[in-house]
């Protein structure tokens, strides 16, 4: 089993976070549906997906990147994906 961090949405509107055990994101999604039916899930990440999305993150920073408000990076120097960036 994995342990994935989800971020639902409540109806009104709240963000919240819930821990749970599945053997998939796939699997967390439908559990996570089926216990809070209310709501909307968001987010489902395990903590390895949490991990890869801030070293490339952090990475792209390194490198000189900003970040459009939207999350989207662009490079100031007007390289677009800075040699091996890709979408």
């Amino acid at each position: 089993m994995i342990t994935f961090h989800a971020v639902l949405v409540d109806e009104t509107g709240c963000e919240f976070g819930v821990d749970i055990d599945a053997k998939n994101a796939s699997e967390a999604y439908d559990e996570l549906r089926d216990d809070y039916p209310e709501s909307n899930v968001v987010q489902v990440e395990s903590m390895a997906d949490t991990a890869a999305r801030e070293y490339a993150t952090y990475d792209l920073i390194q490198r000189g990147a900003d970040f459009y408000a939207n999350g989207r990076p662009f490079f100031p120097n007007g390289d677009l994906n800075n040699g091996d960036y890709e979408e």
